[in-house]
């Protein structure tokens, strides 16, 4: 999955002048339809970017982490929604703001790659789910243990509900597929922390995955 990372640095090189937000659990940074004035990279925390159809039912496009941006448009609306899955920290740079920070065309450039990028992430979104559900769930733990990974281990930010509704899967096949990697002690759930999750076969997880090299372009990048 094509993710995007803008980080600090980025944001200096074109001296942009930023603002930092905080948001708690469930808060909304920005609505479907809502107008595109900035762009933000996540500080802290964790996010989710979706839609919901007219049935009310919400597909989530991409989790969101430290140093990954997002709000990027070629529009002037923004297509979907973001909300906070923890606490979280980001920075907002004015959407205007960046594209005229520079004199040189490098800040239109970046501007329109990570548009390009944000676009191409939901059309490899639509991809995993034509994956069965042992393939999704064992690309999706890849990428976690791939992006938030200590020490060998993981906390799972989101809850199986929206691992779900990222995925195309009901909660309860979330839930066998978890369940029956750890009776085949392809992973462990920490005793003391229900959403912690160790990976003790990352061969046996790859196996059962269709394309886990996507992930690994986050160790060479980022």
């Amino acid at each position: 999955m094509l993710l995007i990372c803008l980080d600090n640095a980025v944001l200096a090189a074109v001296d942009a002048k930023t603002t930092d937000l905080s948001y708690s659990v469930g808060d909304i940074v920005f609505e479907r339809g809502g107008p595109a004035q900035f762009v933000y990279v996540v500080k802290r925390g964790a996010l989710c970017r979706f839609r919901a159809s007219p049935e009310g039912r919400r597909s989530i496009l991409q989790f969101l982490f430290a140093g990954d941006g997002f709000g990027f448009e070629t529009g002037r609306y923004h297509r979907d929604t973001v909300q906070a899955l923890t606490g979280t920290e980001v920075l907002a740079a004015g959407r205007n703001a960046l594209l005229a920070a520079s004199t040189s065309p490098s800040s239109n450039v970046l501007f329109d790659a990570a548009a390009r990028a944000y676009v191409m992430s939901e059309e490899q979104a639509i991809l995993l789910r034509g994956t069965t559900a042992t393939e999704r769930m064992a690309l999706f733990l890849l990428e976690m243990n791939t992006r938030l990974s200590v020490r060998g281990q993981f906390d799972l930010p989101m809850r199986r509900t929206d691992i779900s509704d990222h995925l195309g899967l009901t909660p309860e096949t979330v839930s066998r597929a978890m369940n029956e990697f750890r009776r085949s002690k392809i992973i462990e759930f920490g005793d003391q922390a229900p959403r912690r999750i160790v990976i003790r076969d990352k061969t046996r997880l790859e196996q059962l995955a269709s394309a886990p090299s996507e992930f690994e372009w986050w160790k060479r990048y980022r």
